[in-house]
């Protein structure tokens, strides 16, 4: 059996151990855990994606499994990582671009962490090829107002509720929160 490592950049082992479980659902065997040994606790700031890119990009690997995911959606150090493993290595967010521009749909990520919406902006563009992708929008704890489902709808031709997303699917439940666009 192929064994696959999941490198979490955060530098919290229960993040991980969370991880690897969501993924053993999907994978043919549980991945095996990393977690960073130093850097951020949550990736929520630039400086933090740059020292969690720092921690995956050197990581001392004893072994190299047969497969790398990098487990956070900025997808930091993933493609330093790539340039010297023996072995494939993915990053969650451009992984999940490449598949939603495969699948043809319009699709945009829904972020709650604002100061990386242009480094997620950028990893989209550049792993989306030919895909139908809208933006990285923030989003901000309040109901979403009929302005901004205007503007979704005018951005999505099929409306909110039918378009689907990288981030999951454009929804309108009971408790949503605001879309705020990132600038141009």
């Amino acid at each position: 059996m192929a064994q696959i490592l999941l490198m979490n950049p955060n530098s919290n082992a229960r993040v991980t151990a969370a991880m690897c479980a969501i993924a053993a659902r999907a994978l043919p065997a549980a991945p095996v855990g990393w977690t960073a040994p130093r850097g951020p606790q949550l990736i929520v700031t630039p400086k933090a994606l740059r020292l969690a890119a720092q921690e995956v990009a050197t990581a001392d690997l004893p072994l190299w499994p047969d497969a790398i995911i990098v487990s956070a959606f900025g997808d930091p150090g993933a493609d330093r990582l790539a340039l010297r493993a023996p072995c494939p290595v993915l990053g969650i967010g451009a992984a999940a671009a490449r598949a939603a521009s495969r699948a043809g749909t319009t699709f945009a990520v829904a972020t709650t962490t604002p100061s990386l919406s242009p480094q997620i902006d950028t990893l989209m563009r550049r792993h989306a090829g030919g895909g139908r992708y809208l933006g990285c929008y923030c989003l901000i704890k309040r109901r979403l107002t009929r302005r901004c489902l205007a503007a979704s709808k005018k951005h999505m031709p099929t409306g909110p509720s039918t378009s689907s997303s990288v981030a999951g699917p454009w929804v309108r439940p009971p408790n949503v929160c605001a879309i705020k666009a990132p600038p141009r």
